[in-house]
């Protein structure tokens, strides 16, 4: 009777109550799934599924209720595939925006160097028109 109260409530909480899911997780059938909510029993190669799949299962707490559901406080859940991806795509255009903005500051910065080469060749060509006009009229 705990076992099957126990299986009910672990998968409520892992899979928020998504029989199928879970079934899927560890490589059962969704009808053994069913069973085991409504047996009193499991077999130890099924625990050794849910355990291999959901580490943090107290097996403990699973067959007899002794102690947590989890063996660790928090548990670290898969990511949301969907909310990674979305996640990506807006890292990948910001990153893109930046390489924009970069593109625009490096076309602003090379005009810049190339209007200081000219200051500095019409200030060498003054210098020199200076000291050549200096020159003559000594």
């Amino acid at each position: 009777m705990i076992v099957n109260k126990n299986i009910g409530r672990l998968i409520y909480e892992l899979e928020k109550g998504n029989k199928a899911e879970f079934s899927r997780k560890i490589g059962v059938e969704h009808t053994t799934v069913n069973n085991w909510v409504e047996a009193t029993s499991i077999s130890s190669k099924n625990l050794e599924s849910i355990k291999k799949v959901y580490p943090t299962v107290n097996l403990n707490w699973l067959i007899a209720n002794e102690g947590k559901m989890l063996l660790m406080e928090s548990m670290v859940s898969e990511p949301d595939l969907e909310y990674t991806f979305e996640v990506r795509i807006n890292v990948e255009k910001h990153i893109y925006e930046q390489s924009d903005q970069l593109r625009t500051i490096n076309n602003h910065l090379e005009n810049i160097d190339n209007q200081i080469k000219k200051l500095r060749k019409f200030m060498a060509d003054y210098v020199q028109k200076h000291r050549q006009n200096s020159q003559k009229s000594q």
